[in-house]
């Protein structure tokens, strides 16, 4: 079974992002404006969660389903939420404007489906993070980039 908010404790999910080194974003020494992409996902939700319990003002970038609206329900009104893609240079640049820091975990996932679907994953994978890393450049901001673990692989081999 995948990690998700229903399966974990919340010990067990801060150790897991203690783990991918996100608590060390301690240190920021005052209030941040942070936007993360792909934070209502599994990993982003859980990132703004420990922002927003920092005192940052967050902003959400994220694709519209259901799922990921419960990822974020107990949060979702002390962020700014806007749905849409990474490959929506327009939407990118508005949304980034005027933040201090960018957390890009936006990606598509689903190793099996990039072997049937592989433009898909160029688009957004490439392309989309193309867009982010062009706004930070343009806006001058910090842009912090998180894999998944799908880098790792299933892990029966381990």
């Amino acid at each position: 079974m995948g990690l998700t908010r229903r399966n974990r404790s919340k010990k067990q999910i801060f150790y897991f992002l203690k783990k991918q080194n996100i608590n060390s974003i301690k240190v920021f020494n005052t209030m941040k404006k942070i936007v993360i992409t792909g934070g209502a996902g599994f990993q982003g939700s859980h990132l703004a969660e420990l922002m927003l319990s920092n005192g940052h003002s967050v902003t959400i970038i994220n694709t519209f389903s259901d799922e990921k609206l419960e990822n974020i329900s107990s949060f979702k009104d002390k962020v700014n939420l806007v749905f849409g893609s990474i490959t929506d240079p327009v939407l990118i640049e508005k949304t980034v404007r005027g933040h201090d820091v960018v957390f890009h975990l936006a990606a598509n996932v689903n190793v099996d489906h990039s072997l049937t679907d592989p433009k898909s994953f160029l688009d957004v994978n490439v392309m989309g993070t193309f867009n982010i890393l062009e706004q930070v450049r343009r806006h001058d901001i910090r842009m912090i980039y998180a894999s998944t673990c799908e880098v790792y692989g299933d892990g029966h081999d381990l």
